[in-house]
């Protein structure tokens, strides 16, 4: 989200990661002991997509130009993406129910490792497939992160951001 009193000169804008990777262990009939190791390489990420765009109801119109310079901003200036190239995740399922799983999150990201709890719900779309979805937030400042600003700062990235993941595991 922007921020900053220049903030109506600015758009909101959405990234999309759609090649994560990784792998997911069921401990079995009770979910606790399930865990799950995923990895994202984060040139892979697409800023505003335009049906995520939509899904997520932004108001604005950013210019290809925009967009473009956004994702460059992003990969070198914020997320440093050629010095730090993954983001990784840890999921430590605690307990629950599949309609609200209980886990440890921890997500390593620019050199820096953040652990916080989590809720995740899960539904079986086949015998050998199932979607985990959900949302969180995040600080960027706690990857030691300084979110992007410009025009001397009167405009500027909010250090939340909303994380809503969609992740489908195959067998």
């Amino acid at each position: 989200r922007r921020g900053g009193r220049l903030a109506r000169f600015g758009h909101d804008h959405v990234v999309s990661a759609r090649n994560m990777f990784g792998y997911l262990s069921v401990a079995g009939a009770n979910p606790a002991g399930s865990r799950a190791d995923l990895r994202l390489k984060l040139t892979s990420l697409a800023v505003d997509d335009p049906l995520a765009r939509k899904k997520f109801k932004l108001d604005t119109n950013p210019s290809q130009a925009d967009i473009e310079n956004t994702s460059k901003n992003m990969q070198g200036k914020v997320l440093e993406s050629d010095k730090w190239p993954q983001v990784h995740l840890n999921i430590d399922v605690t307990g629950g129910t599949l309609d609200a799983l209980e886990a440890d999150l921890t997500v390593t990201l620019h050199g820096q490792q953040v652990a916080l709890p989590i809720v995740i719900q899960v539904e079986e779309l086949t015998p050998g497939q199932l979607i985990a979805f959900g949302s969180l937030n995040l600080t960027q400042s706690a990857f030691g992160i300084k979110p992007f600003s410009a025009l001397g700062g009167g405009l500027y990235v909010e250090d939340t951001i909303e994380v809503h993941y969609r992740l489908v595991a195959k067998r």
